[in-house]
């Protein structure tokens, strides 16, 4: 029996290996398994209330399996590129440029092109190619077929250079199309033979439902690039990820991302998927919870578009500026075609402004001073930002997912540069909104008291020239006759504070830099020296001192002598007033203001409120990077100044807020800049004035008009935080409708 069965198992090795052993290796050259990379979900973005801003919707994709081989490769996209033209549907282009003559890389940086030319393969002797040479470069390397359509190069360009950079991750797959529609698969899969390593998966792509409002918060996530991977891989990035490219997606970018899970995928010959088994779950990203305030928000937004719509109609009924510069400015910026403007040419005055009022002219189109702004609201007892708004804004869910390279040329080429974060990175003096300081380092100090008097001449001379003058004397001959500190703040008297700062450097034995160095250890305590700590890219602050003077100087004066580049008692008296060499954006003058509400500590400004999952989450305590110091009766001085500028029988802002229904204490500043243009319009204040609750600044660019839209703004969203419109409906004055 052993000898039978011995000669059964030779028998049947004889049949396996000899007679249909060919067959059974060809079984095992056509079918193989691999493990896959499962797709974490990213975690969502939340206002303080819970409200979406940013989440994740499901979406069919057409992937490329790099593992799959594929014959004649480029006949082969050309026909999915096709399919999915005649659809209607989009294919994933992000090729670096853009699509018509004369070309431009769209690169944010030469360091970026470079980089990106290197590890697409190019040589150091071609790494300074021209766009165009630089397209025809990779027409020849790919084999593009010239028969095409340049729309259809430009998707197979697209496409090949995804290739190309994960030529080195056999196992990965490229994304060819987002969003694909129920007749698009159908037509795939009924000629799947034909694309053998073609293959439509779900996954969620990343949505945002409030738009423009909030892009400059989150940001966006696109394809993770050479730079970035370098940065990621140690996190277990690949080059098929996707990251936050600005704003809370990328300041959150650990949190947000979640764990990959994997699968194993068995492959046929034909490249069709045999079978599927799941190895490792996924795990979804933590969900963040911000300090933003969505109605807030929407609100400071419309607010601030309308407002500078007005102003501009504005400006026109006033003959500040007429029709046909507005026309000669609309063709030199290109942003509205030639059918277009001889569209609006044949319009009445009355019709073109209307069409600015309701929004069917931008004002990217109009370019006019002022369409620009920035509106922040902060909490002043924690530091939390409720609302942050930049106008122009951006649509970011037109560079998410499938990264629309013609809209973001479109943007980098819009005269209002709408990609700036201006709350964050939009510099300007502040103007007489630093006054508040000055009072107070001058009252610190002991070379004013509450009850000083300094009379107002106009011309201040004391400090050398060029003169200064005070504001209400250049505009109109007239002075502010004797004013004590109070009084300087409420009808923001130049002159009282040129006077102070001239004392704070003469008043001891020394140089003239000793009222700068005062002035600078005052706004170090207010946060004007640093970062404000918000968590998403920002400018650092420019404070005015003796270094910042000379540097400034010799960089654009290279001839100039040691003399000019000394700081002297005329740069003393400017930065008093918000001039010299400040400049601070608007969440840095937030941060002072809250500050200064509160009186008692500097918060670290945020957005975060908390991070986490429905298993545990990590709250964003207030912190407190410094605790004041200041006499309680010196603040009460600056503070009763500042409602005197709302309440006061001269206050600048007296028929704005006299009859306001909640106490709002403030201060507006003008800031002037070169160039013949309006000066920059500040609004700072806070509410409630006895126990404030929010502070809110907003800064216009070349915003200064008898309209004043800057305060016509912060009006509306203290109406709208405090809920002054349901005052008659029982609301009291300090249940703000966001109170938690």
């Amino acid at each position: 029996s052993i000898l039978f069965m011995f000669l059964i198992l030779c028998t049947r090795l004889y049949f396996l290996q000899i007679v249909n052993g060919e067959a059974h290796l060809s079984d095992v050259r056509v079918s193989t398994v691999r493990t896959v990379k499962i797709p974490s979900v990213r975690g969502n973005i939340y206002d303080r209330n819970g409200i979406a801003l940013a989440e994740n919707v499901p979406s069919y994709k057409i992937k490329l399996d790099l593992s799959v081989e594929a014959k004649e490769l480029n006949s082969m996209l050309i026909s999915i590129i096709k399919i999915l033209e005649n659809n209607g549907e989009k294919v994933v282009e992000d090729f670096p440029i853009t699509n018509e003559h004369p070309y431009e890389f769209v690169f944010s940086s030469e360091l970026s092109e470079k980089r990106w030319k290197t590890d697409m393969g190019m040589k150091e002797t071609e790494i300074d190619y021209s766009p165009k040479e630089t397209l025809d470069y990779f027409r020849e390397k790919f084999e593009i077929p010239s028969d095409i359509t340049v729309s259809e190069e430009r998707k197979l360009l697209s496409i090949r250079e995804q290739i190309y950079m994960n030529r080195y991750r056999k196992y990965n797959m490229v994304t060819i199309s987002e969003k694909v529609g129920y007749e698009t698969i159908m037509t795939i899969e009924e000629h799947k033979s034909s694309f053998p390593s073609v293959f439509i998966e779900a996954e969620a792509e990343r949505y945002y439902p409030k738009g423009e409002m909030f892009s400059h918060i989150l940001g966006y996530v696109g394809a993770i690039n050479s730079e970035e991977l370098d940065e990621m891989e140690q996190y277990g990035y690949t080059q098929n990820d996707v990251v936050g490219k600005s704003g809370i997606e990328k300041a959150c970018e650990l949190s947000l991302k979640g764990k990959d899970g994997e699968k194993a995928v068995e492959i046929d010959a034909s490249g069709n998927r045999i079978s599927e088994k799941q190895l490792k779950i996924p795990e979804e990203g933590e969900s963040v919870y911000l300090t933003i305030d969505s109605a807030l928000q929407i609100k400071a937004y419309e607010s601030l578009e309308k407002n500078l719509r007005e102003s501009v109609v504005n400006s026109i009924n006033v003959g500040s500026v007429s029709l046909s510069q507005l026309y000669e400015t609309m063709e030199k910026n290109k942003m509205v075609s030639y059918e277009d403007m001889e569209k609006i040419r044949n319009m009445n005055a009355e019709q073109f402004k209307n069409m600015i009022l309701n929004g069917e002219i931008k004002l990217s189109e109009i370019n006019a001073d002022p369409c620009t702004g920035s509106v922040v609201v902060m909490n002043v007892n924690n530091g939390e930002v409720l609302a942050c708004v930049s106008y122009p804004a951006y649509d970011n869910n037109m560079l998410v997912n499938n990264f629309d390279t013609e809209y973001y040329t479109k943007l980098i080429n819009d005269p209002t540069y709408p990609l700036i974060n201006r709350p964050l990175m939009e510099r300007k003096a502040p103007g007489s909104v630093l006054k508040m300081m000055s009072a107070l380092a001058g009252l610190e100090e002991g070379v004013i008291k509450k009850d000083t008097i300094i009379n107002d001449y106009g011309i201040y001379k004391e400090a050398g020239k060029p003169y200064a003058r005070c504001l209400i004397y250049s505009r109109y001959g007239s002075t502010h006759g004797a004013v004590d500190v109070r009084k300087a703040i409420e009808v923001s008297c130049n002159y009282f504070f040129y006077e102070l700062a001239y004392r704070l450097g003469n008043a001891k034995e020394g140089t003239t830099e000793n009222s700068i160095e005062t002035f600078g250890r005052y706004m170090e305590k207010f946060g004007l020296n640093d970062y404000s700590g918000i968590e998403i890219e920002e400018y650092k602050p420019k404070m005015a001192s003796s270094e910042a003077k000379r540097s400034s100087i010799e960089l654009n004066y290279p001839s100039a002598d040691e003399g000019q580049k000394k700081w002297m008692d005329g740069d003393s008296i400017r930065c008093a007033i918000g001039q010299s060499y400040n400049s601070f954006s608007a969440i840095n003058i937030a941060k002072y203001i809250s500050t200064l509400a509160n009186g008692k500590f500097r918060y670290k400004t945020t957005l975060l409120k908390w991070i986490g999952n429905k298993y545990e989450a990590v709250y964003n305590q207030p912190y407190v990077e410094d605790s004041l110091d200041f006499d309680n009766e010196n603040l009460k001085i600056v503070k009763e100044g500042m409602y005197d500028v709302t309440h006061g029988n001269m206050g600048t802002l007296r028929n704005s807020f006299r009859e306001f229904q909640v106490e709002v204490a403030a201060k507006t500043g003008t800031a002037e800049e070169a160039g013949g243009r309006p000066s920059h319009s500040w609004f700072a204040g806070f509410a409630p004035y006895d126990s404030p609750q929010i502070a809110v600044v907003v800064m216009i660019p070349f915003g200064e008009s008898d309209y004043s839209p800057a305060v016509n703004v912060a009006k509306e969203i203290f109406e709208f935080y405090f809920g002054v419109n349901k005052m008659s409906e029982g609301k009291g004055i300090f249940e703000n409708i966001f109170a938690e």
